[in-house]
């Protein structure tokens, strides 16, 4: 009887990891890492061993610091934005001539 062959974990894998774990996010005022505790069942779920958990937590971790990076930047600019429109309806607006 052969051996299974060995799943080498790759980008497509930790991509899809990624992006399901996201939902496991908290809900709050913000964005939130993704727990340690999904991360976990993930890889338990997966049957990964302890050498590609420890490899999923850190590209997880990696992909999750950049993603509530980008997010961050995101709110602030949308914010801005927002202010900036209602700064806009907030101001008198001209009558025209008769």
């Amino acid at each position: 009887m052969l051996d299974e062959p060995e799943l080498r974990l790759d980008g497509h894998f930790y991509y899809h990891a990624f992006w399901q774990l996201t939902s496991d996010r908290p809900v709050g005022f913000g964005p939130a890492p993704i727990p340690s505790s999904a991360i976990r069942v993930f890889a338990r779920d997966y049957e990964l061993n302890d050498e590609e958990s420890a490899d999923l937590e850190f590209m997880i971790r990696r992909m999750d610091q950049k993603y509530l990076e980008l997010q961050t930047e995101f709110e602030k600019h949308d914010a801005k934005r927002r202010a900036a429109k209602q700064k806009q309806e907030n101001q008198p607006r001209s009558r025209g001539r008769a």
